[in-house]
């Protein structure tokens, strides 16, 4: 039996008194990516128990995949009424409010309702992090996944994301200790590399700084934003060949970025007397259409 998506079949549409019918052809449909037939196989299914738990759920999380969200939680919150002490509907609905909605604190008071329910829960305490950290209350964040942590020792994203709330809080050194142990679970993961790159930068460690970067470029070898915050830590450090070399990377991969930058970036001031650098700006301001009239560039720092 085949189904467009806009319409019930004509079998259904005669029985949709029945609610087994409607709430199994809503599961099939859900998981064949028919999400409005579904949606309106749980609707029906609604109609004939308005309070039906299950129903309400899968109607909740249908709406959640067609993108209506506020409509999602208000079948969430339907069906909390049915089971308040649900755990999934709990975390579903503090995930929508926060990665789809921007409602972060009525997310971090659903992911407590769930934690009280599951309190060793690792998706609940990770999610709640991330809610507090989109706050920027990264010490309250900091909690959430060391707790997360306290359920798995070695996940990823918890030692990813305790980096990101130490750094911020300024705290440097377990900042690179927090990266450095999610290295060990993802060692390519170029993010981690370049954020680790960033935070020896801004300690003005900039040899291991530059180690990042050639471990960032060996991930991605076009990545602009390496090769340019190279050169700028190798200018810092002395190396001034070396960050040549890196410049000339990044204006050959996005002339019209990074000849206005090292034109203007006082990091770079050391190579402005140098002559293969005034011949690289002249050549490229010649060769490569657009640059005139161009002052400003950019550079991705943390």
């Amino acid at each position: 039996m085949t189904l467009d998506d806009s319409r019930l079949t004509p079998y259904l549409e005669a029985r949709w008194e029945n609610y087994w019918l409607c709430y199994k052809e809503g599961k099939r449909y859900f998981n064949r990516g028919h999400y409005t037939a579904a949606l309106a196989c749980f609707d029906r299914a609604v109609l004939a128990r308005p309070n039906d738990y299950w129903a309400l759920y899968h109607r909740a999380n249908t709406l959640v995949e067609l993108g209506e969200f506020e409509r999602a939680i208000e079948s969430f919150d339907n069906a909390l009424d049915e089971r308040p002490k649900d755990y999934w509907t709990w975390y579903n609905r503090g995930i929508i409010l926060a990665e789809e909605m921007g409602e972060f604190e009525q997310a971090i008071a659903s992911f407590d309702k769930a934690l009280r329910l599951r309190p060793h829960d690792y998706w609940a305490w990770f999610r709640r992090g991330d809610a507090l950290r989109y706050l920027q209350k990264y010490r309250a964040a900091l909690s959430c996944y060391e707790e997360a942590l306290d359920n798995r020792p070695s996940d990823f994203w918890s030692w990813f994301r305790k980096g990101d709330c130490l750094r911020h809080l300024g705290q440097f050194e377990e900042a690179e200790s927090a990266y450095r142990e999610a290295l060990k679970s993802e060692p390519d993961d170029f993010d981690t590399r370049y954020k680790l790159a960033e935070l020896y930068r801004i300690q003005g460690d900039y040899r291991s700084a530059i180690a990042q970067y050639d471990a960032c470029l060996d991930l991605e070898p076009e990545d602009t934003y390496s090769w340019y915050n190279q050169a700028c830590c190798a200018v810092l450090d002395g190396d001034l060949d070396g960050a040549m070399l890196s410049l000339e990377k990044a204006v050959e991969l996005a002339p019209e970025i990074y000849v206005p930058l090292a034109m203007d970036d006082l990091e770079l001031k050391p190579l402005w007397k140098r002559s293969d650098f005034h011949r690289l700006m002249q050549f490229v301001r010649r060769n490569v259409r657009g640059l005139e009239g161009i002052d400003k560039g950019r550079s991705r720092r943390l």
